[in-house]
């Protein structure tokens, strides 16, 4: 029997992640803007068009979960979303990066319901309280870490870091799930990670950025 809170880990590392990015970008909106040739304003896209896309996904999260089943539906989120946030990290034009944004919570929009079916169905029912509460912390805590983390990672590194910082935590997600997935959805998920960690190792390299 799996312990319900090595699930309750490994789930919430990815949504944790994916709500962070919700504000993270904030406060580095100037940087981000100058690098690409655009103004302020237009920058404001970046953060815009991630929960406009938020609204897209949520609602059919059920019926994809149904159709899909929850976990090979939670790797798909956590691999999309994990690409998705790397290739902002490589994005060199201001559309660019609005458009993988949007790539990016319509890959990650179905983490939250998903985190919570989880949990529900992992915890028996006289504790879906304290799932929930573990739950809550998460939402919570991330949105409000976004905007100080993000202005450290670029006064200390650069905006890109921000982004390519996903494809170390969530690779957490995977190594903290459960036993129960399957081993070749699982052997599936780490190549990917592999993958993404040399690119990301590689960019860092060429470009001159410091590595993390």
């Amino acid at each position: 029997m799996v312990n319900p809170w090595v699930v309750t880990f490994s789930v919430m590392l990815a949504t944790f992640m994916e709500v962070l990015d919700s504000t993270v970008v904030n406060v580095s909106i100037p940087h981000i803007a100058g690098n690409l040739a655009s103004t302020n304003e237009e920058g404001t896209w970046v953060v815009t068009s991630y929960p406009v896309s938020n609204a897209v996904v949520p609602p059919i999260s059920g019926w994809l979960a149904n159709y899909m089943g929850r976990k090979r539906l939670l790797l798909t989120c956590v691999a999309g979303f994990t690409l998705t946030s790397l290739l902002c990290g490589f994005a060199t034009s201001l559309p660019q990066l609005i458009i993988l944004r949007i790539l990016q919570e319509l890959t990650g929009g179905g983490l939250q319901p998903l985190a919570q079916a989880i949990l529900l169905e992992t915890f028996p029912r006289e504790r879906h309280g304290h799932a929930m509460a573990a739950f809550g912390i998460g939402i919570l805590l991330a949105p409000i870490l976004g905007p100080t983390l993000g202005g450290w990672i670029t006064d200390n590194y650069s905006w890109r870091w921000i982004f390519g910082g996903s494809v170390f935590w969530l690779s957490g997600s995977d190594r903290c799930s459960p036993s129960r997935y399957r081993p070749a959805e699982r052997l599936v998920f780490l190549k990917l990670h592999s993958h993404l960690h040399r690119a990301l190792c590689d960019w860092s390299g060429r470009s001159g950025h410091p590595r993390l």
